[in-house]
């Protein structure tokens, strides 16, 4: 047993040591009971939850903001709301720090110092532009201004565009960024235009989202926009998800709706590059090359074409898949066939032609018993001439046919299973795994709302489209559900998709019914932005509309050969470089940063340096700030009180209202400016009517 010796010096400071500490703790404790004493007569601190919605994304999900004693501390879910049930994401939380405590965060008006020296009278108008064109991209020559001071700029350079007659020189830029950006247009932003006569460019989208949406356009046949696409994750068997990061990226209300599917048991197939969240619960991941989703896609189709997977009285009640299709690409009308060669009478309205298999001969589509989903045949006309026709889902087959067998041939195979794989860098077990999930269980495809831009995206978001509709997958149970169906700002651009592609062919949207049609029956589902009444402008009075720059500058895009003239990045650099099809001088953007935004930031940039005058309104510094002469500074969106929009992110249906973090003070110095004039008018004094106004 080994002996421990103690010393008396050893003693001592353990003794000093002992008796330190127990001075210190008795401190501590009168500090400690000091403190709790404070604590109890000190006022209990006055804590509010004022409801919003979170403007971090176009999801719109409910929050509360915590204000304690009059200062916002706290963003949280509001639990009680479907878009926010099962909580709101980090960045979501994060609002606070965007709103208060971001570093970039534009606080006052700035404007380049030529811009001030002329507004003063100091230098001319060209000397100001020529010290503009060398400065944009810094901050080295921007000084803070007061309100007044970049008002009266823009305004004196309006009134001088007004007086040249060149008001249309002006234009509105602004982001896809959801409720924000679709109300400035609605409404500020659209009065505006409409009085002074200028013109409006939403700016982001054909780099963002109009690949996708062009590809649903033409293969669903109506607008849509991803956020209004509800997946019914409860009855889906199967999932497939390309391009997307459901559970990392996506939304919170689609997310966890998404994980109660996988939880219960749906087979989940994965095209990504990158081994994400939603990729580690994938029962079949393929790391698809980058842009190679759609020859993978091809071979899915392929696969249920050819194993029978299809829906057959799904293709034939609500798609196109059985009508006759002309050999110059165009269906084959009922107002074109000879229907007393087939002893039937020639229908009265409109209508397309399919085979009917019960009669072995041609018929209207209402009328036909079975409708032959396959075939090629011979229709005798009203002219005399016989028409060689095939059925869209022959034609369908054909294309797809021909594309794998052009893509085993690149790469050296027979089987277009290991053509696919080879082009997408997959393995070809996994492939044939992920088909037969897809087909077996008829997958559903959630859409999302941005798109990687490969040059082949259209093509990829049609397939997604034509791969849902052989699986009976859209409008049914387990499938998605465009839930308006039609978005309103974009009503318009659909037309014009039609207008390029067969001008002379009455398309319709839905399956039996034209595209106003459609629109009368469904407008009481339609998305529309509640929108205020707008102000008199020049066409409450009659006035010629406003040359717009996109409509004029797809015009002479047609001529050149353009599939989808649309572009409104391209129209804005012609406009703004070139002066085709007229010249753009002064910009007003908000609530879109296009620089990092859009894939060619140099062209971006040339538009910027080539301007008269590029006004930014934003919440915070960016890369486009840095090419603007005058920064105005936003409001963050909770301070913000804004018109109610649907929540299009509900599973069920929401409204979403925005109220500040003030709005309690706000109220209670509302209420007592009432109670006020109550006793004013009360004791009988006059105020001149201004307590109205204060109410």
């Amino acid at each position: 047993m080994q002996r421990t010796s103690i010393s008396r010096r050893d003693v001592l400071k353990t003794g000093i040591t002992i008796g330190v500490l127990g001075g210190v703790s008795g401190i501590l404790l009168k500090a400690a009971a000091e403190a709790a004493s404070a604590k109890a007569e000190a006022p209990a601190a006055n804590i509010v939850s004022i409801p919003s919605i979170c403007g971090m994304c176009m999801a719109q999900c409910a929050i509360y903001i915590n204000v304690v004693n009059g200062k916002p501390v706290r963003i949280r879910p509001n639990t009680n709301a479907p878009t926010s049930a099962m909580g709101i994401c980090a960045r979501g939380v994060s609002g606070t720090f965007t709103a208060w405590l971001n570093p970039d965060a534009i606080k006052k008006p700035m404007a380049r110092r030529a811009l001030v020296d002329w507004v003063e009278g100091k230098i001319s108008w060209e000397e100001a532009k020529r010290q503009l064109m060398q400065s944009r991209g810094g901050y080295d020559d921007m000084v803070e201004v007061d309100w007044k001071t970049a008002i009266e700029i823009i305004a004196k350079k309006l009134k001088e565009l007004a007086d040249n007659n060149e008001r249309h020189a002006m234009t509105f830029l602004f982001g896809a960024w959801g409720p924000t950006a679709s109300m400035r247009a609605a409404v500020s932003i659209r009065r505006f235009a409409d009085t002074y006569g200028c013109g409006q460019i939403t700016f982001d989208n054909p780099y963002c989202t109009y690949p996708r949406y062009l590809g649903h356009w033409v293969t669903w046949g109506h607008g849509h926009q991803a956020h209004t696409v509800c997946v019914d994750y409860k009855e889906a068997e199967a999932i497939l998800v390309i391009r997307r990061n459901v559970i990392g990226a996506g939304v919170v209300s689609d997310t966890w709706r998404f994980m109660e599917a996988v939880k219960k048991g749906a087979k989940l197939v994965v095209l990504s590059p990158v081994f994400d969240e939603t990729a580690s619960y994938a029962t079949v991941w393929l790391p698809v090359k980058p842009g190679t989703d759609l020859a993978v896609l091809l071979a899915f189709i392929k696969y249920v074409l050819d194993n029978g997977y299809y829906v057959e009285h799904y293709l034939r009640t609500f798609t196109n898949a059985p009508f006759l299709i002309k050999e110059n690409g165009l269906p084959l009308l009922a107002s074109e066939v000879a229907w007393d060669k087939y002893n039937m009478a020639e229908p009265a309205g409109f209508a397309y032609v399919v085979w009917d298999l019960a009669t072995n001969a041609p018929a209207p589509d209402a009328v036909a018993k079975t409708a032959a989903l396959f075939g090629q045949f011979e229709v005798q006309l009203r002219d005399g001439t016989v028409a060689r026709v095939k059925t869209a889902l022959t034609i369908l087959k054909e294309w797809v046919d021909a594309n794998l067998a052009a893509l085993a041939k690149k790469h050296g195979v027979e089987d277009y299973f290991e053509a696919a794989a080879r082009e997408a860098d997959v393995n070809i077990d996994d492939l044939k795994k992920a088909a037969e999930i897809v087909a077996k269980y008829r997958a559903v495809a959630p859409i999302g709302w941005h798109d990687p831009r490969y040059s082949n995206s259209p093509q990829t978001w049609r397939a997604v489209g034509i791969l849902l509709a052989l699986l009976g997958r859209i409008q049914q149970p387990g499938g998605i559900f465009l839930l308006t169906h039609l978005i309103m700002p974009y009503a318009g651009i659909y037309t014009k998709v039609l207008k390029y592609t067969r001008k002379d062919v009455p398309y319709k949207t839905i399956r039996g019914m034209t595209f106003s049609e459609y629109i009368s029956a469904n407008l009481p589902a339609i998305y529309a932005i509640p929108l205020a009444p707008p102000l008199p402008g020049p066409s409450d009075r009659g006035a010629a509309p406003v040359p717009a720059l996109v409509e004029e500058w797809a015009i002479e895009a047609e001529k050149r050969g353009y599939l989808y003239p649309y572009d409104t990045v391209q129209a804005l650099y012609e406009s703004v470089v070139h002066g085709k099809p007229f010249k753009t001088k002064v910009v007003f953007i908000t609530g879109s940063n296009p620089i990092p935004q859009i894939g060619n930031s140099r062209l971006v940039e040339e538009i910027f340096r080539n301007l008269d005058l590029l006004i930014v309104h934003d919440v915070q510094f960016n890369d486009t700030t840095a090419f603007a002469d005058i920064i105005l500074p936003d409001i963050p969106y909770p301070e913000r009180m804004d018109l109610a929009l649907p929540g299009p992110f509900s599973p069920f249906p929401a409204i979403s209202v925005r109220f500040p973090w003030y709005y309690e003070e706000y109220m209670n110095r509302l209420q007592q400016g009432k109670r006020r004039a109550s006793l004013t008018r009360s004791s009988g004094l006059e105020t001149g009517g201004l307590y109205l106004r204060s109410c």
